[in-house]
């Protein structure tokens, strides 16, 4: 499977890391972000059995913000069709918070699911942004 460009609002629609707590350990703002220590290393649960706390969260995104990252995020669509209508991302909601924030227009994303809801959603990139 190869990733596809999307658009931000839409995947922004399924779950704003801003407006949403995806890790559990509270809302992140803006505010926070910016004033957070960036952290480089995603959190590994084989290096720390302890779940980031909000600090870590804002300094995550914030360090995304301050650099590129290449990796997809990956999303859930849900297969309508047959009633499941769940759309989730699950993997990359830091990575869609910088992108949110810097104010990029698409996302690199792998989909999972009926992948006709996403047609009118994908961006045509020339060149990567990251």
């Amino acid at each position: 499977m190869k990733p596809i460009w999307l658009s931000v609002d839409f995947v922004r629609s399924i779950v704003d890391p801003f407006e949403v707590d995806p890790w559990g350990s509270g809302l992140v703002t803006h505010q926070m972000m910016k004033e957070s220590n960036p952290i480089a290393e995603p959190w590994n649960p084989d290096d720390d059995d302890q779940l980031w706390n909000i600090e870590q969260q804002a300094g995550r995104i914030r360090w995304l913000v301050e650099n590129e990252w290449k990796d997809p995020i990956y999303i859930d669509v849900g297969v309508p069709t047959l009633g499941y209508y769940l759309k989730t991302i699950l993997d990359g909601h830091h990575r869609l918070g910088a992108a949110i924030y810097k104010g990029d227009s698409a996302i690199l994303c792998f989909v999972d699911g009926q992948l006709d809801v996403i047609y009118p959603h994908i961006v045509k990139c020339e060149t990567i942004p990251y």
